[in-house]
């Protein structure tokens, strides 16, 4: 429903995101009064877990909100790279239920909470996208309600239910999905079975905390997401994961108690006498075979606390001042633009971890053959690369990686087309020319599956990937000298 940009307040110098309702949207009433109320939203509420809002208002027919910039992955992203740890999802619940608090406690329940809506800056989870959020009433829902709505998976049944009253509890049931999700890779719909069942780190203690926070009867659910998080961790604490205890061992018969074996009494020594030759052997064995003993010991605890293994784990883990910095971007010289060309920049939807995905951008250079007529021109090779647009530093798992403006993150892709297939190639081209001029260039890619659309003689494009969303951006032509 909206275009958000990236921008700076010039008075403060402020980095903020600026959000457009969208054009086509302005004339309709109902998306006008959605976006008004979520302005009036963000503006009223202030939590540090929260995407501030920091004005509103309408330049020319337009209407914008102006909030504070974020630029961290969503839980979505971080999902895809793997499974949370049992601390780093309970800090994502944790402060996730610290901002639905602050919003509740001010009459305001958001009504979409999913992974989406998570974006993680560094340590610090920011709640974002009030767009169909709403202050509690006591009126139930109807049909023509903007009541109505939300991602359906993660959504409380009242939600979808005629004459249902939504309160905060509509949040706490999503933020049991969210939770359940986090520790087992799935939502709890399809085939439920329990968290436990999924992952051996979930105590069978937490099952029933998870499946509270989602039943279906809100009057049954956690009064407040804090109320729900506190009883999750307090699962975890009191019992370890695969906590259920062993069954018992039933012998058939009982044991006997074992009797001490008689000794002979030792023959007495005079006083002053020598022990044996053997008894005198044997002791020495002892005595060696205890050397040896502690002597492997000794090693064994050097070993340990030099690798940080075993008890002494925690003790190397905590001596670290400072994670380790990781230079995350590559130096590469910028990409050979051989005269024919075309050269472009858009910004990067996509970008695997740890990479900040908002501060990349895709360079492309496209080679053109030249035969001496301009109408003749003919696609030789498309590079396509992604670099590092700011110079920034994303913290992730134990490391802090470093990004460096101009350089290049991951591999360049080439498509050529004299490559056969299955090898990346250009499938069809299409030149569009005035005056003599080429001024449009449509490019489709094999392997994988890309389009561009350039847009010469105006100097803008459009990128699809994988049938992904398109990415606008710049480009330029370049004739032969």
């Amino acid at each position: 429903m909206a275009t958000i940009y990236e921008g700076t307040e010039i008075p403060t110098d402020r980095h903020v995101a600026i959000k457009f309702l969208r054009t086509d949207l302005a004339k309709n009433p109902d998306m006008v009064g959605m976006f008004r109320a979520e302005a009036a939203i963000v503006t009223k509420l202030d939590h540090p877990n929260l995407i501030r809002g920091l004005a509103s208002g309408t330049f020319g027919a337009s209407h914008y909100i102006v909030m504070e910039f974020v630029s961290g992955p969503t839980l979505r992203e971080r999902l895809k790279w793997g499974q949370p740890e049992r601390d780093e999802a309970m800090s994502i619940l944790k402060q996730a239920a610290a901002a639905l608090d602050h919003a509740h406690d001010r009459g305001v329940v958001h009504r979409d909470i999913k992974p989406d809506n998570f974006i993680l800056e560094k340590s610090v989870l920011k709640l974002s996208d009030f767009g169909i959020a709403q202050i509690t009433r006591k009126g139930p829902v109807t049909k023509d309600s903007s009541a109505l709505g939300g991602t359906v998976i993660y959504s409380a049944p009242e939600q979808f239910t005629e004459g249902a009253i939504i309160d905060r509890r509509a949040d706490v049931y999503a933020l049991g999905i969210v939770a359940y999700e986090m520790f087992t890779g799935r939502t709890p719909f399809t085939g439920y079975k329990p968290a436990s069942s999924f992952s051996h780190r979930v105590p069978r203690a937490a099952d029933t905390v998870l499946e509270r926070a989602f039943n279906e009867n809100p009057a049954a659910r956690y009064p407040s997401a804090s109320a729900f998080v506190l009883a999750l961790e307090a699962a975890f604490i009191a019992f370890a994961p695969d906590s259920t205890p062993a069954p018992r061992l039933e012998m058939a018969t009982p044991p006997h108690p074992m009797k001490p074996v008689p000794r002979e009494p030792a023959p007495e020594s005079p006083p002053g006498a020598n022990p044996p030759p053997e008894e005198s052997g044997s002791a020495w064995s002892i005595l060696a075979w205890v050397l040896l003993v502690g002597a492997v010991v000794a090693v064994g605890i050097l070993a340990a606390r030099a690798m940080g293994i075993g008890p002494f784990a925690r003790q190397a883990s905590g001596a670290l001042k400072a994670p380790p910095r990781l230079r995350a971007s590559l130096p590469r010289p910028s990409l050979p633009v051989p005269l024919p060309g075309v050269v472009g920049k858009f910004p990067h939807d996509k970008a695997e971890p740890p990479a900040p995905a908002l501060l990349l951008e895709d360079r492309f250079t496209v080679s053109l053959g030249d035969s001496g007529n301009p109408n003749d021109l003919e696609v030789r090779t498309v590079s396509l690369e992604s670099r590092v647009k700011r110079t920034c530093e994303n913290t992730w798992g134990d490391a802090v990686h470093e990004f460096v403006e101009g350089e290049a993150f991951g591999g360049a892709l080439l498509f050529d087309a004299a490559l056969p297939y299955p090898q990346p190639r250009v499938t069809s081209s299409e030149f569009r020319y005035t005056a003599g001029h080429p001024v449009h260039l449509f490019l489709e890619l094999e392997n994988p599956k890309a389009t561009l659309d350039l847009d010469l003689a105006a100097g803008r494009g459009t990128i699809v990937r994988d049938e992904g969303n398109p990415q606008t951006g710049t480009c330029e032509y370049r004739a032969s000298k």
